[in-house]
């Protein structure tokens, strides 16, 4: 009964959620699974994450089905804020103020789509991990080619 309701317990908890105490929560979309208008398979999440979730990669989805993969090793809410500036701020070589450009009414939500999750106090390698990981997400979901809006690895 213990084993069933720890099993239970983690199935509950898996997914990606907004942590409901910061500003970028309303740009995170909850959710056990995802996919890309690219990529016919749904792929479930088999971990929890939110807002202060790190050294992950993310699905930005446009409100008109373009997306754009990233990572970050820090909590995605600082990425999400700098996205967010970045639109606010014109900066050209941004993916999704380039897509905002032609999109005036673009409006991205996130999602933590992997992570690594391991001992923390060495994290030697995890950089490179991560660089495997959102490649690996920019490839299965197709996010090189229309409507992705990733540029290259």
């Amino acid at each position: 009964s213990h084993h069933l309701q720890t099993t239970l317990t983690r199935e509950i908890l898996m997914g990606c959620f907004p942590c409901g105490h910061c500003t970028n929560c309303v740009y995170v979309q909850k959710s056990k699974q995802f996919s890309s208008r690219n990529c016919a398979v749904v792929y479930d999440v088999h971990f929890f994450a939110n807002c202060s979730s790190d050294w992950l990669v993310y699905l930005a989805t446009c409100n008109c089905g373009s997306f754009y993969t990233g990572q970050t090793s820090r909590p995605i809410r600082l990425r999400i804020s700098e996205h967010i500036s970045n639109i606010k701020n014109k900066r050209v070589n941004n993916a999704l103020y380039k897509h905002h450009l032609v999109h005036q009414s673009a409006r991205f939500s996130f999602m933590i789509i992997d992570i690594i999750q391991g001992n923390r106090s060495n994290k030697t390698g995890w950089h490179s991990i991560l660089n495997v990981k959102e490649k690996k997400w920019i490839v299965k979901l197709g996010g090189l080619f229309p409507p992705g809006l990733n540029e290259q690895f």
